[in-house]
C-alpha cells in the first residue's frame, strides 16, 4: 500500500503538477506516459485511475458542474482509458 501511496505523491504527482486539469485527456495521456508500460504494470493501474479521476473531480468543481459531466466528456473525445 505505502508503494501505491508514494508512487502517486511522488512519479504521478511530478508527471501532472502544474498541468491544465481542463485537458483531461492530455493529462491521462501524462499519467499513462509516467507508467511506461503498455499495461499500467510499473506504477499500478488503480493509482493512474485514481489521479485520473481526482483531476476530473477538481476540474468539474472548478466549472461548478458535476464530476459526470466531465468524464463523458473526456471518454467521448478519446480518453486513452477506454
Amino acid at each position: 500500500m505505502q508503494k501505491a501511496v508514494d508512487n502517486v505523491n511522488q512519479k504521478l504527482a511530478e508527471a501532472v503538477l502544474g498541468e491544465n486539469a481542463l485537458n483531461q485527456i492530455y493529462i491521462d495521456q501524462l499519467l499513462i506516459e509516467a507508467d511506461g508500460t503498455a499495461n499500467k504494470e510499473h506504477i499500478g493501474a488503480n493509482a493512474i485511475l485514481g489521479v485520473s479521476m481526482a483531476t476530473a473531480r477538481a476540474c468539474a468543481k472548478a466549472l461548478r458542474c458535476r464530476f459526470i459531466n466531465i468524464w463523458a466528456a473526456a471518454i467521448q473525445r478519446g480518453c486513452p482509458f477506454r
